[in-house]
């Protein structure tokens, strides 16, 4: 069993904006931006957010000390270099910043993993869940041989 989301398409976007006192006539940006008379530089863009585009949790159950694979993909519409973090909300995960690790199941419960994509300007987030169950209790050899050995004095 796996939990496996793929995002429909939808950006979100950032207006930067920043306002340069500047003696030098332009600094890069376009004609119209730069008033001579004023000195001040004003340049605008669009900064297009990055967007989760999968996210898989597998299994989404598993024994506690076992692993469980997680794999990622984002996108930046403006191609800006994306960063990956995940967070757990009990544990660790192996290689936090990388699209895809594992985690480890340490306690019994639910446990929320969140996913998070980011550039230099602009993140998006999700969440999904683990549920770890508790090992199975280890088998007492001694104690079935002890109850043999009373079967077998019985007779």
């Amino acid at each position: 069993m796996q939990e496996q989301r793929r995002r429909t398409e939808q950006h979100a976007a950032t207006l930067v904006s920043c306002c340069i006192v500047s003696a030098a006539a332009g600094c890069g940006a376009p004609d119209g931006a730069y008033d001579h008379a004023t000195g001040v530089d004003l340049k605008t863009r669009v900064e297009f957010c990055p967007m989760i585009a999968s996210f898989t949790v597998a299994p989404s159950e598993a024994t506690v000390g076992h692993n469980v694979e997680l794999t990622a993909a984002a996108v930046d519409p403006d191609s800006d270099k994306v960063s990956f973090s995940w967070t757990p909300s009990v544990g660790s995960v192996a290689n936090p910043r990388a699209a895809k690790t594992t985690y480890r199941c340490y306690l019994p419960g639910k446990m929320t993993l969140t996913l998070t994509v980011a550039d230099e300007h602009c993140s998006d987030s999700d969440t999904a869940a683990v549920l770890c169950s508790p090992a199975p209790e280890p088998r007492d050899a001694g104690a079935e041989a002890g109850h043999e050995g009373d079967a077998e004095a019985d007779r």
